[in-house]
């Protein structure tokens, strides 16, 4: 969760905006709660499709009409839930969504997948600043380094010019006609200061046209490539991570993340039928995981640091016994997917009884039967 609040903390700091938190609702209706924080003074509502702790679901159909309502741009951070739970740009009409790969895209650590509305491919700034996002980049073509002397001369070098090229342009390099492309003291004087000035503006230190080291117009060509490219990393030709990504994503194709959600889904909404009967607080609807709570008198209390290590100790104590959960603030978060079954929820249940951590709860003890 913190991937999509940090951003937030940083950009409220340096406008002087403010980070508004939705408190978790009691009732457990996250889209509702959600709604109600909206008003024309939102710039951007930042959220995910299900609560990392428990799975609890955001309509974001309905959230989205509401930004839309307020012209709030709607961030998603889809990581919980992209690859195990249907979502139709059609009918969420988000301004970003992104998911990393390692969860439910099956996906290995580093990668993460970005979708941006057509407003914010044109308007958008990019993190990275690299020639891969620009575009006379296209087809792995490098983009020359153009001159003071050779601005609007009509130069604009060789395709293949740079690095790797066979007019490579830069330090103590040769130029097209064989001569050096530029002097060395130049380059290692003018432009250093130059760079180390700034190059905001194409003008003269005494107000006139860019002479000398300045640059009239800059020296790489700025015009980004069309679609979402421009947010793209540089090192984006990755050879190790990208076919793992490729392949995962292969599988769930073929698999359907409604399937996975039906599959998953159902092996929650039986061990969620057993825990409820146990006096457990369960999310509000059932998805592709879920959580256990202790039961609470308010939902503070239920992420106080007192359930927050109850649900650590429990996920240690299961996992003595060879089941793997996860204690996430005050929730035992069950995730299931295609190679789990019916005979591991009974099995979970059994390890939750056989470590009596229903007495420790303070929930009664009951015999498990057949669900």
């Amino acid at each position: 969760m913190s991937s999509n609040v940090y951003p937030w903390q940083a950009l409220a700091h340096s406008v002087g905006g403010t980070l508004r938190v939705v408190a978790r609702p009691m009732d457990g209706d996250w889209t509702r709660a959600v709604i109600e924080q909206l008003s024309p003074r939102v710039a951007v509502v930042a959220l995910p499709h299900v609560h990392w702790t428990d799975g609890g679901l955001v309509d974001l159909s309905k959230v989205s009409r509401a930004c839309a309502d307020v012209r709030a741009a709607l961030v998603v951070d889809a990581t919980q839930s992209l690859g195990a739970l249907s979502f139709s740009l059609s009918d969420i009409r988000a301004d970003f969504v992104m998911a990393s790969t390692h969860k439910w895209l099956l996906g290995p650590y580093g990668c993460c997948p970005l979708y941006c509305s057509e407003e914010w491919q044109r308007r958008g700034q990019p993190l990275e600043f690299h020639e891969h996002a620009r575009a006379g980049a296209t087809s792995g073509r490098d983009i020359p380094f153009v001159l003071p002397h050779q601005a609007g001369s009509g130069f604009r070098g060789d395709a293949r010019a740079g690095f790797g090229g066979d007019a490579q342009a830069g330090f103590g390099m040769r130029s097209f006609g064989g001569g050096p492309l530029v002097d060395e003291e130049f380059m290692n004087d003018d432009v250093a200061q130059l760079m180390r000035r700034g190059v905001a503006s194409g003008r003269g230190a005494n107000g006139g046209e860019g002479q000398g080291g300045e640059f009239k117009s800059m020296p790489y060509d700025e015009e980004f490539a069309p679609g979402a490219i421009r947010f793209d990393s540089g090192g984006r030709p990755n050879p190790i991570l990208l076919p793992m990504v490729a392949e995962g994503l292969r599988q769930i194709l073929e698999w359907t993340p409604e399937a996975i959600h039906a599959h998953s889904q159902a092996l929650c909404a039986r061990l969620n039928a057993w825990a409820r009967h146990e006096g457990f607080s369960l999310p509000r609807q059932t998805n592709h995981f879920t959580g256990l709570r202790r039961p609470t008198n308010s939902a503070e209390a239920s992420s106080a640091p007192a359930e927050h290590q109850w649900a650590e100790q429990t996920a240690w104590a299961l996992k003595a016994q060879g089941v793997l959960v996860a204690g996430r603030f005050g929730a035992l978060r069950v995730a299931p997917h295609v190679y789990n079954s019916d005979a591991d929820i009974d099995a979970l249940v059994s390890a939750l009884q056989l470590a009596d951590c229903l007495a420790e709860a303070g929930v009664a003890v009951t015999r498990l039967s057949r669900l």
